[in-house]
């Protein structure tokens, strides 16, 4: 009698393999986590062109940053983490009004957000 119940119940076994091996772990990916955007990092290019020497304020990761009396035109490359505002201001070092503007120019990520033309000072927003 034992041995009908257990050959009777054989055929679960095939039933119960199949059904552990479908049911396995799930398939993994490789694609990377997002990267949340305050974490993301930028490729940024300030430029001030113009006449003489300016007085230059920029932002980068940490703070802001004063430049006095650089000769222009004057180009700097930096790396901002997270979507912060850009800001690039040049002013003349001085009251006399130069013969041409300023013009100031913000690049992030390859893709020109701001630009400005100005005497005495100007600003570039982003």
């Amino acid at each position: 009698m034992r041995r009908r119940q257990l050959i009777g119940g054989l055929w679960l076994f095939p039933v119960l393999l199949g059904f552990v091996v479908g049911c396995g772990s799930p398939e993994t990916t490789s694609e990377p986590e997002p990267v949340p955007p305050f974490k993301r990092k930028h490729t940024v290019i300030y430029e001030v062109t113009g006449p003489g020497k300016a007085d230059i304020h920029y932002w980068n990761d940490d703070g802001e940053v004063h430049l006095s009396k650089v000769s222009l035109p004057w180009r700097k490359k930096v790396t901002i983490t997270g979507s912060v505002p850009l800001t690039l201001s040049a002013m003349v070092p001085g009251f006399e009004t130069p013969a041409e503007p300023f013009t100031c120019t913000i690049v992030r990520d390859g893709k020109q957000v701001a630009k400005e033309s100005k005497y005495l000072t100007v600003t570039c927003n982003s």
